[in-house]
């Protein structure tokens, strides 16, 4: 864990945070849901500790922090330890790609949503969502 890691070093305080504000991740789980296509591959960047993965059935992840990939393997996500810059994944893989709550800590957002555009399949989705 590198020291300037926020997430890796808050990995119990952001899940905590979601269970003290449920009705937060309720309201963004509706959101989403509502956008979501059917998909038989799926990926979310920044999958962080897997909460939003794992209740979409998303099997795969990307996350640079190795504590919050930790807690997202566990929950049965494969997790690709890599930024969104720079993803270690074939073109046109997925279908879907999920962001949320991420492009703010991306160092360079334009490069990451292409990387994001060169793993999709053609007529794959990319989803951005916001946690306000």
């Amino acid at each position: 864990m590198k020291p300037n890691d926020i997430f890796g070093n808050n990995v119990d305080k952001y899940e905590e945070w979601f269970k003290e504000n449920n009705f937060i991740l309720d309201s963004e789980i509706s959101a989403i849901k509502k956008l979501l296509p059917a998909f038989e591959k799926g990926i979310e960047i920044g999958v962080g500790t897997g909460i939003f993965a794992s209740l979409f059935g998303i099997k795969d992840g990307v996350e640079p922090s190795i504590k919050m990939s930790e807690k997202a393997a566990a929950k049965g996500i494969n997790v690709i330890n890599a930024k969104a810059e720079k993803l270690p994944v074939a073109d046109n893989t997925y279908q879907l790609a999920l962001m949320i709550t991420v492009d703010c800590f991306l160092d360079d957002v334009l490069r990451a949503f292409r990387e994001v555009r060169r793993i999709l399949a053609d007529d794959g989705y990319f989803i951005v969502a916001f946690i306000d």
